[in-house]
């Protein structure tokens, strides 16, 4: 299983855990007629379940690794109906501006849809800041919708 690098790839692998789930519940709650004999029903509970445990490995691992905790969770500072600024906390492990601003453009930075279109409704990035408050970087990110 592949480390989780962001925050974009721990979403989708909380989802894909969620959905892992959802297809074990309908596995087991399949009718006792199946075509399937009891060996290789277990079989398949089994690897989908070794399948799952792993994935929650690397969650937890990675929420380990970046010493996640719910007091850095980002902060609602305005908001109205198609736009919000937040603030942001930064890993604990970035020390300086440079560093600070390479994490913020690969894992919270969003790009404004290109479309031939007037309203894609996709959210974007309008304007961020960073700034350090003893010792730690946070980020205010300004984000749009675009309707």
């Amino acid at each position: 299983m592949n480390a989780i690098t962001n925050t974009r790839e721990l979403y989708a692998r909380i989802e894909s855990i969620r959905t892992w789930e959802a297809m074990l519940q309908e596995f087991i709650a399949e009718d006792k007629e199946s075509h399937l004999t009891n060996l290789e029903r277990k079989i398949d509970i089994n690897h989908i379940m070794e399948h799952i445990a792993e994935m929650k490995r690397t969650v937890r691992k990675w929420y380990k690794d970046n010493k996640f905790s719910f007091d850095d969770s980002p902060r609602l500072v305005q908001s109205d109906w198609d736009s919000a600024i937040t603030l942001i906390p930064l890993p604990t492990r970035i020390h300086d501006r440079e560093t600070a601003k390479e994490w913020f453009e690969y894992n919270e930075y969003m790009d404004r849809p290109n479309s031939p279109y007037d309203c894609t409704g996709e959210m974007f990035t309008a304007w961020y800041k960073l700034i350090e408050r003893n010792g730690r970087w946070y980020a205010y990110h300004s984000f749009h919708l675009d309707v």
